[in-house]
């Protein structure tokens, strides 16, 4: 996986979770979890943020951009799948009482996490 990606995956993630955040007037809910890690032969990236904003879903169960401006908003979910599946991964998003969560799974190419750089 390119450094591209990597940062791709992360920074459009995180740039989401951190605008849901903005949100969210009571600072104590402003609140974002990020997981690496492990499981079995897949690296899992796990990013969760709590929400206020009402969510809009396609009719084909896509997650539709919540910005109000047009141009390139509600590709960043998009672009994350394309990488995922670019290396074989996936990518579900669950939403569970104001808490997004975006899963990325992705399988190792041997069977111990490797460092990012390699």
């Amino acid at each position: 996986m390119t450094s591209i990606d990597i940062s791709t995956l992360f920074g459009t993630a995180l740039d989401n979770a951190i605008e849901a955040s903005k949100e969210i007037a009571d600072p104590s809910r402003r609140l974002i979890r990020l997981a690496l890690f492990a499981h079995e032969h897949f690296t899992v990236i796990c990013i969760e943020n709590y929400f206020v904003t009402t969510l809009r879903w396609k009719g084909n169960g896509d997650l539709a951009s919540t910005k109000s401006s047009k141009g390139l908003h509600g590709y960043s979910v998009k672009s994350v799948r394309h990488i995922a599946h670019e290396h074989q991964g996936e990518v579900s998003i669950d939403v569970i009482s104001n808490w997004f969560t975006l899963n990325i799974l992705l399988p190792q190419k041997n069977e111990k996490l490797t460092r990012w750089s390699e």
